[in-house]
């Protein structure tokens, strides 16, 4: 279950001693002595001035800081390095303004990866914890997946948590006040193939959709419309990709290219391609197949 720490301690200190602690422990970060990192957490958050010093240091660097930064709305970068990331979250009750869904509010969700949360400033966001077995399902939309309940709770000033990827699934609710939290989050990157993050229908324990989809996707999705020299790349993919990439290639070339990719998936190791394979035969029986856009 996702991991709590009510730490009682007035040490403070400072983001290169928190730094220092997470190059030490390299690719253990999230597997080992995670007392001790969510203690260092602890101890930062009682540095009431070092979120200040950084953003100063960066609008120093930046004269047309609102212009250039890459900084989002609501989150922003203290460090990166191989193995994780350190950033500071805003989160604004809510006032039915618009872009306020960036917040994710009342969105059950997990997360392709693992990450340390500290309340820092203001009161803290409210949320719902559940956890699944991400090994139980497909990762179909609208298939059912028990959500078990774990807590409501308040990521209070001083409260470290830990949201385990692919196990933990949250709802957040808006704070009373401006609030912020400091995270340590997992590098996808440096964990090998990232497994399939979704949004779920806590109510009807089902899944919604899935979440994490990238530029690779729209990659193959162009591929097998203009075809081409593209296409047998495509088609790799749909033999040789990652499970999502194989599932995207092959729906790809049966829209566009040939129906006869549809067996392929049907024929495929992983459960989650066959079935998505089906689903996409199932809405393509008694079309005509979509149109490819000339190649050159």
């Amino acid at each position: 279950m996702a991991i709590t720490w009510n730490i009682d301690t007035n040490e403070a200190i400072d983001l290169a001693a928190l730094i220092a602690h997470l190059d030490e422990k390299g690719p253990g970060v999230f597997a080992v002595d995670l007392d001790a990192t969510a203690a260092m957490l602890r101890r930062l958050s009682n540095n009431r001035s070092f979120l200040a010093e950084h953003v100063r240091a960066v609008m120093h660097a930046n004269e047309s800081f609102g212009a250039s930064n890459q900084y989002s709305s609501q989150a922003f970068m203290l460090h990166r390095s191989t193995y994780y990331s350190l950033r500071a979250v805003v989160w604004e009750p809510a006032r039915g303004r618009v872009g306020e869904e960036l917040f994710a509010y009342e969105f059950a969700h997990d997360h392709d990866f693992s990450f340390f949360t500290v309340g820092y400033l203001g009161p803290g966001y409210r949320t719902r914890v559940y956890e699944y077995d991400h090994d139980a399902i497909i990762g179909l939309p609208e298939e059912p997946v028990e959500l078990r309940f774990l807590e409501d709770t308040v990521l209070s000033p001083g409260k470290v948590m830990m949201f385990r990827r692919s196990a933990d699934v949250h709802i957040q609710l808006p704070p009373e006040a401006f609030s912020i939290s400091v995270n340590i989050l997992q590098n996808t990157a440096a964990w090998g193939a990232r497994p399939r993050q979704y949004q779920f229908d806590a109510g009807a324990e089902r899944i919604k959709a899935r979440l994490n989809s990238d530029g690779s996707e729209l990659l193959l999705k162009l591929g097998a419309v203009l075809g081409g020299r593209c296409l047998p790349l495509v088609a790799a993919a749909a033999r040789s990709g990652t499970e999502v990439s194989r599932a995207v290639a092959i729906e790809s070339l049966a829209r566009h290219e040939s129906r006869e990719w549809l067996a392929v998936g049907q024929e495929d190791a992983s459960a989650f391609v066959r079935e998505t394979t089906r689903r996409i035969a199932r809405e393509l029986s008694g079309s005509p197949t979509l149109p490819r856009s000339p190649s050159g």
